[in-house]
């Protein structure tokens, strides 16, 4: 899965240090995101013979390692041995020697064995990778007061908690809001809460198939909010055709019609709105999840006119794993731009400039270093205070191969060094980093970070083992240097996070959704959606 890599559930990645055309252009993929169940990757699997490999008398590591670092570097990066324990090698290499000749084009293994393959990756491999526990900063802070608000939810139509996304929006004219949005994946429901009125819990607005990505949008200008999902089909990890982009128009004070826009997708995982083409209409970016050979990055124009509504499908790039597709003007002409978070083994920050008309031009803005690098997530903001526009990206993502704490997972900053030039930054090590979002949280006037931990295979003894916090506030104490402080929450099931103030009281509230992927007595009751406060110290509570 993963978003998460989809969920994403859910998703990964590194990214190939090559043209932008390139990248775009060549199928890459990721491990298999197993149904439902979280994939335990290193059993046994068969080594079947690769037809047309070369299969004369095995050779020395010394002499393979030229030929497999060629041949595993057709589709991404070469991914060192090293990124991954023993244990996770095999199942690795079955499926890619699979995925080698069912691309396209097809990339067969003509030069090396498999059992090469195995024998130089599991020899080089660690037995197990060097995760310490995780580590906060030395001191608490005093100027922060962390406490936990209220819960929602807990299960829907007798499932596990599927909460996919949360955001605060405007969405009623008759209520100074804002209000929280809500989409659950697992039972389809999208649903809101006023967060001046804990007590009435979520609402159901309508229920999709599996939705994963809501936008607030004026669509047919109305004057009245309405709503654009993005819906997975299923929950599943597949390359089928099920997923959507639909259209919740308003039809009332709290009700709402279904429009399906595009449909017969891979699995949607984000759709933005912008006038990208200067027609005053809103068009759509779709990030088409997919899995391993669906998948792609597709523009809709709206074409639509009185009483029709029609948008013409352009795809911009055929390939697996895009996770989100933040809008913004990244040069600074005025237009809308937008950044693609690529992963599936790209792993890459792909931003997509618009020239006019409806036409981009693509741009690897940066890329991870391995194809297991695990993108999880992309917020922009101007972190340094210089005027351009940077990224806070997570990589966290487990759900592909199993291996839960990764040395170098965790929080980083992309610093915009002009001229579309990035260059990285580690914000913190984090295991199962996900969903960053950027606020000044201790209202200093600078910008920290706040980040959760998505670890949906990792059982709580594992989590708690390392010291994991489900939530951390990375504050910016000088300009690029953070400290890490954690919340009282060690549930690491927290794919999407939402942050700002709710009540107008000038402190910052930090809301978590919570996705469940193995049901236990204990999911089946735990909460959906958890609203924390970040109480600078000497605030007080606004009067009710």
């Amino acid at each position: 899965m993963s978003r998460l890599r989809v969920l994403i559930v859910p998703v990964r990645a590194a990214v190939l240090m090559t043209s932008a055309c390139v990248l775009l252009m060549t199928p890459s993929f990721s491990l298999p995101q197993e149904e439902l169940a979280i994939p335990v990757r290193g059993e046994p699997a068969p080594a079947k013979p690769i037809r047309g490999a070369y299969q004369g008398p095995p050779r020395a590591i010394p002499v393979l390692e030229p030929i497999i670092k060629k041949t595993c570097s057709q589709c991404h990066r070469f991914p060192p041995p090293e990124t991954l324990p023993k244990k996770a090698w095999l199942g690795m290499l079955n499926l890619m020697s699979d995925l080698a000749s069912a691309g396209q084009p097809s990339r067969p293994l003509n030069d090396v064995r498999f059992d090469e393959l195995v024998t130089y990756f599991t020899t080089l491999a660690p037995d197990d990778l060097d995760a310490k526990p995780w580590t906060p900063a030395a001191t608490p802070s005093t100027r922060i007061q962390i406490e936990h608000v209220a819960s929602f939810g807990g299960t829907l139509a007798g499932l596990s908690p599927g909460t996919s996304h949360v955001k605060l929006m405007h969405l009623w004219e008759d209520s100074p809001g804002p209000q929280l949005v809500v989409t659950d994946m697992m039972s389809g429901w999208i649903m809101w809460a006023e967060p001046k009125d804990l007590k009435a819990g979520l609402q159901k607005i309508i229920r999709l198939s599996n939705p994963s990505h809501v936008e607030m949008v004026d669509l047919d200008k109305d004057g009245r909010m309405d709503l654009i999902v993005g819906d997975l089909g299923t929950a599943a990890a597949t390359d089928q055709k099920a997923g959507s982009v639909v259209w919740l128009r308003r039809t009332g004070k709290r009700t709402f019609e279904k429009i399906p826009i595009a449909t017969r997708l891979g699995r949607v995982a984000d759709v933005q709105a912008a006038d990208f083409n200067g027609d005053g209409k809103l068009d759509l970016v779709v990030a088409d999840f997919g899995r391993y050979t669906a998948g792609q990055i597709l523009y809709l124009e709206n074409r639509s006119s009185a009483g029709k509504t029609a948008f013409t499908q352009v795809p911009l790039a055929k390939i697996p794993g895009t996770i989100t597709l933040p809008v913004l003007d990244l040069n600074g002409d005025g237009k809308p731009d937008f950044v693609a978070l690529i992963a599936q083994s790209m792993e890459a920050v792909v931003g997509y400039i618009n020239t006019g008309k409806g036409q981009f031009e693509s741009r690897v803005l940066w890329a991870g270093p391995n194809p297991v690098w695990g993108f999880s997530g992309i917020a922009p903001g101007d972190l340094n205070g210089d005027g351009r526009m940077d990224f806070v990206v997570t990589n966290g993502d487990t759900v592909d191969d199993g291996v839960h704490f990764k040395p170098y997972q965790g929080v980083g900053w992309l610093e915009n060094k002009g001229d579309l030039q990035f260059e990285y930054h580690n914000i913190g090590r984090y295991y199962g980093a996900y969903a960053p979002k950027i606020a000044d949280a201790d209202g200093d006037g600078d910008l920290d970070v706040i980040v959760t931990s998505f670890l949906p295979g990792a059982d709580q003894a594992n989590q708690r083992k390392m010291a994991l916090p489900g939530i951390v506030w990375y504050e910016q104490v000088s300009p690029g240097v953070f400290l890490a402080f954690p919340f009282p929450d060690d549930t690491c099931y927290h794919p999407t996070l939402e942050a700002g103030d709710i009540d107008g009281d000038g402190n910052i509230e930090v809301i978590t959704g919570s996705i469940w992927l193995r049901s236990s007595p204990f999911s089946l009751q735990s909460s959906s959606v958890d609203i924390w406060r970040m109480r600078r110290v000497g605030a007080t509570r606004p009067a009710r």
